[in-house]
């Protein structure tokens, strides 16, 4: 969780996605967060098909830091 000023959103990081036993590790604690703060999964891998997963944003590392 991440907080700047009145913001708030949930990060989880994660080098690449490249099962099913490690896509429930990074989108599952999200998917069960019922709030409305934007949830973000960030991906270090350059290879990485971005998609939204039930309102989770799937960001590459270089575009969530810039």
């Amino acid at each position: 969780m991440a907080r700047r000023g009145d913001e708030t959103a949930y990060l989880q990081v994660s080098m690449q996605i490249s099962s099913l036993e490690s896509y429930e590790r990074e989108f599952g604690d999200l998917e069960r967060i019922k709030d409305n703060y934007p949830k973000y999964v960030i991906l270090s891998d350059p290879m990485a098909t971005l998609v939204n997963d039930d309102g989770i944003q799937v960001l590459k590392t270089e575009d969530y830091l810039l």
